[in-house]
């Protein structure tokens, strides 16, 4: 394979199997690693990206001589590619690297990030000869300056913080995703250490916490205002919600605003919070303020059994009996389809699955996952097989499994379950999804003649 291919494939080598891609030669990757890493970057968004940032990174770093002997130069150049660098890699790199990679650590995964910060911070600790940072003493642009690398601060340090530069930062990197629930926790403590208690946080400062919302229990969510709509809608964009934390933070929204009389504005601004509801609130929610939200509603993940029922049931009533949803309203409903009765999931058909999302797929009830014949399972994409889920596998007949092998191995799927979007599908121009379909097809046959 020549250099001029490589980069031509672009994304197209995730198609390549593991040993196909193994006798590329690594330093093929590093000679072309400026061309190649500019096509990366305009494909991020194609099925297989995931892991092919990985395997490539991984393949980049051992050509180079490993993590530890990567240059800052190399981590500048590595682009893209970065988001491939894993905690060990981050690990065993010199402090210049490591200097480097700061500059961009908004492109490691959470694990990646901790492992930069305590790398550094170990460094600081061993050039001042003592056993721990003291945080108390550090400004807010220290902080701020951290970025996402702040993950790694240890829960009992943040109740370390100087009390207004807690107050300068907590805007910032209450914004951040993944930390832990012990951080959480002393996130939420530290904001009660400098404005009070939980019911007596202002507007203003309930729209700063963010993420750190997560650390309140279900008690003190419960006790807070929530009157402006502002701030529904700023914890409504937090994820990760215990079913309790929802439940009371929605209980108290409606002591202010009954379900019955809540716009589609009103359940849009809900967000994650929506997942509080209890089936008795989905049935009180307006039939056309339900056709506002139901496209919200069917993207969402973490939905009881008994919430997809009763969102099925609203989505009955809003649009009619489930044989004659379409396409467009079967994407439209989404993981709502979670919630059909036995009978309506055996009713779906061959061509029903081009418009079922994986989301969709991992969040049918796996007692009823196991009521699709071997023959559908067997259609499903390869993508939608790799959704789903072991709880799903396990109540399936033999004939169903070796379908669902079978579809996993339809050619086109990436494995690593990221949801990186469409093979060969630019947003902007649909009919390039023809052409890069062509090109798929030849691949097994380019790839033979390319690696001669």
């Amino acid at each position: 394979m020549s250099g001029d291919e490589l980069v031509n494939l672009g994304h197209l080598v995730a198609w390549l199997n593991s040993s196909q891609f193994n006798e590329i030669p690594g330093q093929l990757f590093v000679d072309n690693l400026d061309a190649f890493r500019d096509n990366l970057e305009e494909q991020m968004m194609h099925k297989g990206f995931g892991r092919l940032i990985k395997n490539i990174t991984k393949k980049i770093v051992a050509q180079l001589g490993g993590p530890a002997a990567l240059t800052e130069d190399d981590i500048a150049k590595l682009g893209v590619l970065r988001k491939g660098l894993e905690k060990d890699d981050v690990k065993e790199m010199t402090r210049e690297a490591r200097d480097e990679l700061h500059e961009h650590q908004d492109d490691l995964d959470v694990e990646s990030a901790k492992q930069l910060f305590e790398s550094r911070n170990e460094r600081v600790t061993s050039r001042r000869k003592r056993a721990a940072t003291d945080y108390s003493s550090l400004s807010a642009d220290y902080f701020l300056g951290l970025g996402q690398t702040i993950l790694g601060i240890l829960s009992a340090e943040i109740t370390n913080i100087e009390n207004t530069v807690f107050e300068d930062i907590i805007g910032t990197v209450s914004e951040i995703s993944g930390w832990d629930d012990a951080q959480l926790m002393q996130w939420a403590a530290k904001a009660k250490s400098v404005w009070g208690t939980a019911n007596t946080f202002t507007s203003d400062e309930l729209l700063l916490l963010n993420n750190f919302a997560k650390g309140f229990t279900k008690e003190e969510l419960n006790s807070m205002v929530f009157s402006s709509d502002d701030v529904i809608n700023s914890f409504g964009l937090v994820s990760g919600y215990t079913a309790d934390q929802a439940q009371e933070i929605f209980k108290k929204i409606k002591t202010n605003s009954a379900v019955t009389t809540m716009s589609g504005a009103d359940l849009l601004r809900l967000g994650s919070i929506a997942l509080g509801m209890s089936t008795a609130d989905i049935n009180n929610i307006n039939t056309e303020a339900f056709k506002e939200v139901v496209s919200q509603f069917g993207k969402m993940t973490g939905w009881s059994e008994g919430q997809l029922v009763a969102l099925k049931e609203k989505t009955v009533a809003a649009y009619g009996a489930t044989g004659t949803w379409e396409g467009g309203l079967l994407s439209t409903v989404n993981v709502i389809i979670g919630g059909c009765s036995d009978s309506e999931v055996q009713g779906l058909e061959a061509n029903d699955l081009q418009y079922i999302s994986t989301e969709a797929i991992g969040a049918l009830p796996p007692n009823k996952f196991k009521l699709l014949s071997a023959e559908i399972i067997g259609q499903l994409d390869a993508e939608q097989a790799q959704s789903v889920t072991d709880a799903q596998i396990a109540q399936l007949s033999q004939d169903q499994k070796d379908a669902l092998v079978n579809a996993e191995k339809s050619g086109d799927g990436d494995g690593d379950g990221d949801g990186d979007g469409d093979p060969g599908v630019d947003p902007d121009n649909g009919s390039i999804q023809s052409v890069f379909g062509f090109i798929s097809l030849l691949l097994p046959l380019l790839c033979a003649q390319l690696l001669i």
